[in-house]
């Protein structure tokens, strides 16, 4: 993580639109937290109406009403939303997105 915010900060890296959401699963974000840095990486916010994001906005929404979002490191999210893109057959095209996610087996 260090190294990819070097990267990004010199210029080095600029990650995709997929990698940002990948990286705020991985810290637990709210779908506010989210957006906001989406804002921040000049792109729009989670778009419900695409079929992959929407999952991502479910298991976030989901995940903040039963008091899910952990800052310990948890990889629950990131397994909830593997699983659900899985089931559904939802993958951001052109996009290893799913092997930034942990597995169940992890």
């Amino acid at each position: 993580m260090k190294q990819a915010i070097y990267d990004i900060s010199n210029n080095r890296w600029f990650p995709t639109r997929n990698k940002v959401i990948s990286i705020g699963l991985h810290l637990n974000m709210t779908v506010e937290e989210m957006n906001h840095m989406l804002e921040l990486s000049k792109m729009g916010p989670l778009n419900p109406r695409s079929p992959f994001e929407s999952v991502i906005v479910f298991v976030l929404r989901d995940a903040a009403l039963n008091n899910m979002i952990h800052r310990d490191g948890s990889i629950e999210l990131c397994k909830s939303v593997r699983s659900l893109l899985e089931m559904f057959g939802v993958f951001p095209s052109g996009s290893d997105f799913i092997n930034d996610l942990p597995d169940e087996d992890e």
